[in-house]
């Protein structure tokens, strides 16, 4: 931990991508560019899948309906 006492980026990084809550990373599209564990066991599909979409495409389709 830096001197300041907070984590440090990656630290914080580290821990979201961890973490039990669903995360994701999104271009200036609002394109997925990487999705954490969490939010592949929530939405049902592999990461491949959802990599480059648009999550209001699978909301909008009804693909989550269609997975649960």
């Amino acid at each position: 931990m830096p001197a300041s006492g907070l984590p440090a980026a990656a630290d914080l990084t580290r821990m979201l991508w961890a973490s039990p809550i669903a995360a994701t990373l999104q271009d200036a599209d609002h394109r997925l560019v990487d999705v954490n564990d969490a939010y592949v066991a929530f939405c049902g599909f592999p990461r491949e899948a959802l990599i480059v979409r648009d999550p209001l495409e699978l909301y909008s389709s009804g693909a989550y309906d269609y997975k649960r």
